[in-house]
């Protein structure tokens, strides 16, 4: 019986070792990475967002501060909001949130999750608040996309996408997307990141469907930006 245990351990590993071969080495290595991409610990989601945060502060210090003029307030700053459950799940484009016109909540202010924007207060009540998500069929506004500030229109819906961009103008996927209208958000908050690249040879605009960096269901605690100072003051 041991024997037989001993012999199964052995072509056990035998299988693994081959396994290990086919994929280059790297077997194991996958085995461990697909777990935390499945199951990612909150540490290392936390670090990711941090870590896109500050590529944005960097991006909005560097491009966005100089054009515009005014330094916009903190990013992660704000009254700190709950998020109500919502059934069915499938609805991304309403949520609401815990605090409302006693906590001083005001119709459009912006709503962000550790520093990336989420959407808009659009309606307000004495004890809590409802406001629009990035996922909203027909919500557009301008952004900013990448280094070298590529203008584009952002498109809400089930697969928000950023269109209008200049062939002119060179983006990538991985290229951060940020708000552009500082008469509807602080200068350069984070939307996300471009997927891909796409666009017909015979069209002179790209057009880039939206990564985001978090799953809005999941999503517990907000936080309510002041609202953008009027232009020209």
């Amino acid at each position: 019986m041991k024997q037989k245990i001993i012999k199964s351990l052995i072509i056990a590993f035998a299988v693994l070792v081959i396994l290990s071969m086919v994929f280059g080495g790297n077997f194991f290595f996958k085995i461990k990475t697909g777990f935390l991409e499945n199951k990612e610990p909150s540490e290392i989601f936390s670090l990711k967002q941090e870590n896109l945060f500050l590529k944005g502060e960097i991006l909005r210090l560097e491009k966005l501060i100089p054009k515009s003029g005014e330094i916009s307030p903190s990013l992660k700053s704000g009254l700190e909001a709950y998020v109500y459950a919502s059934y069915p799940f499938s609805d991304k484009s309403r949520l609401t949130i815990n605090k409302g016109s006693q906590d001083s909540v005001e119709e459009k202010s912006p709503i962000v999750f550790q520093g990336v924007l989420l959407g808009q207060i659009f309606e307000v009540f004495p004890e809590y608040s409802s406001f629009r998500t990035l996922f909203e069929p027909g919500w557009e506004f301008p952004v900013y996309i990448g280094k070298e500030s590529a203008r584009g229109l952002y498109k809400g819906g089930l697969e928000p996408k950023v269109e209008l961009i200049s062939k002119k103008l060179q983006i990538e996927a991985g290229d951060l997307i940020l708000t552009a209208d500082p008469k509807l958000f602080p200068p350069g908050l984070i939307i996300g990141k471009v997927s891909r690249v796409e666009g017909e040879e015979s069209s002179p605009f790209w057009s880039a469907p939206v990564a985001f960096s978090y799953n809005l269901n999941e999503i517990r605690k907000v936080n309510i930006l002041s609202l953008p100072l009027p232009t020209g003051r």
